[in-house]
Order: C-alpha cells, then structure tokens, then sequence
C-alpha cells in the first residue's frame, strides 16, 4: 500500500514539472513569434512531399562471363 503522503507530494512535483514546461513553451513561443512575425492568415505552404530516389542495383548472374573490362591479362 501506498503512503498517501507519497502520492501528495508526487502529486505536487508532477504539478511543479508541469508549470515549468508552460513558463518554458511560452517563452519559447514569445521568442519566436518576435524573430518570425505573426502566422501567415492561410497558413505556412506545405510542399508536396518526394520520394526519395533508390538506387537499384541490377541482377548478377553468376554463370556469365566477367565483362571485359575485369580482364587484365
């Protein structure tokens, strides 16, 4: 069982941590709306999202001879 006294000052601490992480946002937030400027009224522009190019390597067969630049003598 658990001390209640334990679960009240856990309870105060979480409280504490979570009044810290809002002073903090909001004064991230302050900064950065004074360097950027206010939100543009439609948003931000979303660019259209790319695939990325795979490279693939094309099939070796192993009965082939080697290409005739691999042969040196």
């Amino acid at each position: 069982m658990t001390d209640p006294r334990n679960a009240a000052t856990a309870a105060r601490i979480d409280a504490a941590l979570d009044a810290v992480l809002r002073r903090d946002t909001a004064i991230i937030n302050e900064r950065t709306h004074g360097e950027l400027g206010i939100m543009p009224i439609g948003g931000l522009a979303a660019e259209a999202k790319r695939k990325p190019v795979v490279f693939v390597r094309p099939p070796v067969e192993a009965a082939s001879a080697p290409h005739p630049s691999q042969q040196w003598r």
